[in-house]
């Protein structure tokens, strides 16, 4: 089984790399490939695996081309895919972890004539919203470089509709849900054990729980027209927890929860925000102006066993 995890600030040894995804724009649209190897059919982004001696951009230029018929004109590097393998290796890659670097590119030109009809059986230009809707059948980790190459390419833009508000105790259950699915991607990128996942689903994922915790400390919600995207939890001068779907990851759901508890927590008379977290996190924290004040394992509860980051961040009062 393959096991799939996406990094944005990790670079590993060049000699792990075997291939590349690249997420392909044409005069802000994205094209999307029809693999016809898939089971079922789908339209996903264009992958493939290096040739000898070939540079990963050198790869990138040439698998858009082969899979999708279009000129590469701008491309850039956004990130990693760890692809980890549990059973026997089938391709010639390092075994049992391996990385696809990840690109961002900017099309030049489309001509169906250079595409290997091998390769795929056809493409589609989509649309930034109606993309997400092919991508939300497939690992979360689509999405996410999905939304870091929009950014990358400057079509990304901090104005979706939503609305930061006082969590109600009608949204416990929904809560419940997002929580516990941050948690299952959390696990998987951070790669718990089974049983740190089924102990922090049990403690920390039930109705009961987030409605104590709702009940002791304020809570706010990121809500978008459609749907709660994220939530966040103050205590003090402590962020609780900050919990965003993955699906909205890099869309500024983080970033205005994050504001609102430093908001919060100066209103309540604290010069000082703390937060302390398994890992994950530690880079969008740093990019709030958080920096790391100690390390520590945890000694309880379902994380046993983890190291814990502490970070803080001097606050102005108004």
């Amino acid at each position: 089984m393959l096991h799939y995890s996406f990094y944005s600030e990790i670079v590993p040894d060049e000699s792990l790399v075997s291939g590349v995804i690249v997420v392909p724009f044409f005069e802000f649209k994205c094209i999307l490939v029809d693999v016809k190897t898939r089971s079922p059919r789908r339209y996903e982004f264009v992958a493939g695996r290096s040739e000898p001696c070939e540079t990963a951009e050198e790869t990138a230029r040439r698998e858009v081309t082969e899979e999708a018929g279009a000129r590469v004109g701008s491309l850039k590097r956004i990130g990693y895919l760890l692809v980890h393998n549990d059973d026997k290796p089938i391709h010639p890659f390092p075994f049992p972890d391996s990385y696809l670097v990840v690109f961002a590119a900017q099309c030049k030109k489309i001509d169906d004539s250079l595409r290997h009809k091998h390769e795929s059986a056809g493409i589609i230009l989509c649309s930034l919203e109606d993309t997400l809707k092919h991508l939300e059948r497939q690992p979360d980790w689509n999405i996410a470089i999905f939304n870091l190459a929009k950014q990358s390419l400057g079509f990304y833009k901090d104005d979706m509709r939503m609305k930061i508000r006082p969590m109600a105790v009608d949204d416990v259950p929904v809560v419940t849900k997002l929580v516990a699915e941050c948690h299952k991607f959390l696990a998987e990128q951070q790669k718990f054990s089974s049983l740190q996942l089924e102990c922090l689903l049990k403690e920390r994922c039930s109705e009961k729980y987030i409605k104590k915790l709702y009940k002791e400390f304020p809570h706010y919600i990121a809500e978008t027209e459609d749907s709660i995207a994220g939530v966040i939890e103050i205590e003090g001068n402590d962020i609780g927890g900050l919990w965003v779907l993955p699906k909205y990851h890099r869309q500024g759901v983080g970033k205005k929860l994050f504001l609102k508890a430093e908001e919060l927590v100066v209103e309540n008379g604290y010069n000082i925000l703390t937060v302390h977290t398994t890992g994950y996190a530690i880079p969008f924290y740093e990019a709030m102006g958080m920096h790391i004040v100690k390390r520590e394992q945890c000694n309880n509860g379902p994380l046993k066993g983890l190291a814990l980051t502490f970070l803080e961040k001097p606050l102005k009062r108004k």
